[in-house]
């Protein structure tokens, strides 16, 4: 039976062989041609061509004397014009240059300066600036030392009570970030309100901490210069 069906295979291969090779086309046996007829449809005047022999090909192909100039002029490739050379830019070095802080006068000085020269207005500009307000810490005279000691532990227990207070504040902010992220608080709009006004609340009151906590610091700073021994 195996034998039976490997020789039905071998003939139906070599008849599909015979039938795609166009070996039995005598017998009517043969693939279709494979045609594009629609190519043809686009060519674009087909009987301005003509099919020329190889024997007249130089005979048709010469030119008339008359026309042979013309002819050798119209196909001269036109010479292209030499590219003209580029001047290299190089750019001029420049130098940024900046002043202390000046007084009005030497500000209008140098400004009509400035607007004298050959500068364009747009390579020089004057930018104001503010200074800030100066302020010293005083400790006011003492009756006695122990005065003196009693006003440095209170610098201490205050600095000590900002510090503690601070870092209740900094673990409550925590804890109320978290319950605003919460979805009960985030889908309650009241509650969520009232949560982020007690948050606003509580970092306004650290800053105030922090406003207390450096002068304290500061106050205590400038009563250790005090103490120092002169050499």
């Amino acid at each position: 039976m195996l034998r039976f069906a490997l020789l039905v295979l071998l003939l139906a291969n070599a008849g599909y062989l015979a039938w795609s090779q166009g070996w039995m086309a005598t017998l009517g046996w043969a693939p279709e041609e494979q045609a594009e007829p629609y190519r043809l449809k686009q060519q674009v005047r087909p009987e301005v061509l003509s099919i020329v022999q190889p024997g007249t090909a130089a005979t048709t192909a010469a030119p008339t004397p008359a026309s042979a100039p013309a002819a050798s002029v119209a196909a001269a490739p036109a010479q292209p014009m030499p590219p003209e050379p580029l001047e290299e830019i190089i750019p001029e070095a420049t130098v940024c240059l900046q002043s202390e802080n000046m007084n009005e006068a030497q500000y209008r000085k140098l400004q009509e300066a400035l607007r004298s020269s050959d500068l364009p207005s747009s390579s020089w500009e004057f930018v104001p600036t503010q200074v800030t307000g100066r302020w010293m810490v005083y400790l006011g005279k003492f009756a006695n030392e122990m005065a003196m000691e009693k006003r440095r532990a209170e610098l201490r227990a205050k600095i000590k009570a900002c510090e503690d207070e601070m870092e209740a504040c900094g673990a409550r902010e925590v804890e109320l970030d978290n319950e605003i992220n919460s979805p009960e608080v985030y889908n309650d709009p009241d509650l969520l309100r009232q949560k982020s006004d007690e948050l606003s609340d509580l970092r306004f009151h650290q800053e105030e901490l922090f406003a207390a906590w450096e002068a304290a610091m500061e106050e205590q700073e400038a009563y250790e210069q005090t103490q120092q021994p002169e050499e």
